[in-house]
């Protein structure tokens, strides 16, 4: 048992430390060469209790909203850690071994609500050579690497280094070459030399610290909404392009609300800039029922709303009730005031010559999302987000989740966060400019990429 948590712990203090996220190279090995199989119960059983401490402390986040949930959802997690052990019974070769953990990280996208947190390969969020490899074989590619360097490892303590030799140098050659590929990929400049107005974009992202108790207080709305447009005032001498504000920083419905409509369209037309404005949204159906979406607004700098953004992939029991015809019981533990509806496009932004979309909340971390809009064409993604729900930890792993997503398909990404980390992260996972804490602004400037048609990912 203790070989077990060293493990875990091992794996936990790779994502939570810059500096030790290494360990996860070599974090299962304890485990490991330490822990005897006497059947495939007790192979699953071990492996689960693995991902069960490891989950247990990477989303303890959870338990500022709900105590049940974060059991749940640990537990759910930490099967396929159990799913795992499974395999590591019956099957010993390595690279196939390898494959499967890869399989079972891409199914967590999809099974049930899909809830693909904390992938083996976002440990290496800091490490900005070998995260370069993720442009190649995605975050999920990584992680198989990974998991292989632990089988490859633990096996040469277990034969006491008497392996094979062609596996290891096959690794070593791997390894080598992300390196090298990371350390050509950075100083590989695609930026458009002396470039014009038009391939240059002036971007202020807002960032606040407003607690859901003041958020979503009645009497507090319009102080609220004031702070945002305060904020974007603040930025008038910088002349963006484009100022972006976190998800519902409008808390009600933007469109339904005159004042709030009035004083926003203003903004932009005052500021003679573009507005991408998260709000929620409701439309009539014809049986006079609503419909209700998680939108981000796009407002011109004439002061109209020309687009919108409704976020696809909703959060289970914040924002939508999952199996609630066969499961009825479940609208008990429904935390949301209303139950939104999916939005149906991948809607895509454009300003001079960039284009861009936006994102909404835990959205970034569904890299199959992602990729359909990557496919459109874009020039940078927007995540805005509102983190008050839950403690720091979990703007810190959210954050790590949209550098994955910058790296892969190689564009800046850029967030703006209620009570969470709004910055801007260059294409190969850098950030230059981070906000947290405080309510405040970035101003960053893009510059035009010169033929770029996307990563290999």
């Amino acid at each position: 048992m203790v070989y077990l948590i060293l493990s875990s712990l091992l794996l936990a203090i790779s994502f939570q430390y810059p500096a030790l996220n290494l360990a996860a190279f070599f974090a299962f090995i304890p485990f490991l060469i330490n822990i005897k199989f006497k059947n495939k119960t007790q192979a699953f059983i071990n492996f689960f209790l693995l991902g069960l401490i490891f989950n247990l402390i990477t989303i303890i986040w959870l338990t500022k909203v709900t105590i049940l949930g974060y059991i749940v959802l640990a537990i759910y997690l930490s099967l396929y850690f159990g799913i795992f052990g499974l395999f590591y019974y019956f099957i010993s070769n390595k690279i196939i071994l390898s494959f499967l953990w890869v399989f079972l990280e891409i199914s967590r996208e999809y099974i049930f609500t899909g809830f693909p947190w904390l992938p083996l390969g976002s440990s290496q969020y800091a490490n900005i050579l070998v995260l370069q490899l993720v442009s190649i074989i995605g975050a999920y590619g990584l992680s198989g690497i990974i998991i292989y360097s632990n089988l490859l490892l633990a096996d040469l303590f277990k034969t006491k280094f008497k392996t094979n030799n062609i596996q290891l140098a096959v690794f070593s050659s791997i390894l080598s070459f992300a390196i090298i590929f990371g350390y050509f990929r950075i100083n590989n400049n695609l930026e458009i030399k002396n470039p014009t107005a038009d391939n240059i974009l002036k971007v202020g992202i807002i960032n606040t610290n407003v607690p859901l108790s003041i958020k979503w207080n009645p009497k507090l709305k319009e102080a609220n909404v004031k702070k945002y447009i305060d904020l974007s005032f603040k930025m008038q001498d910088e002349k963006c392009d484009l100022i972006i504000w976190p998800e519902t920083g409008i808390p009600g419905y933007l469109q339904k609300n005159n004042l709030f409509l009035r004083n926003v369209t203003a903004t932009a037309d005052i500021l003679d800039t573009h507005l991408l404005v998260g709000s929620q949204e409701y439309k009539i159906n014809p049986d006079q029922s609503k419909k209700y979406f998680n939108t981000m607004f796009f407002i011109t700098p004439e002061g109209k709303i020309t687009q919108e953004y409704d976020k696809v992939k909703l959060v289970a029991l914040g924002e939508y009730l999952p199996l609630k015809k066969i499961f009825p019981f479940l609208k008990h533990f429904y935390m949301g005031d209303v139950e939104f509806s999916k939005g149906d496009s991948y809607t895509k932004f454009s300003i001079k010559n960039f284009n861009f979309s936006s994102v909404i909340c835990f959205e970034d971390i569904f890299t199959s999302l992602i990729k359909k809009f990557a496919k459109t064409g874009l020039d940078f993604l927007v995540v805005a987000s509102n983190d008050a729900w839950f403690y720091r930890n979990e703007a810190n792993q959210h954050l790590i989740m949209s550098i994955l997503r910058a790296v892969e398909f190689g564009i800046p990404v850029l967030r703006s966060s209620n009570i969470g980390i709004s910055c801007v992260i260059d294409r190969f996972g850098h950030i230059p400019f981070k906000q947290t804490d405080r309510d405040g602004y970035i101003v960053t400037e893009l510059v035009k990429l010169e033929s770029f048609s996307g990563t290999f990912y």
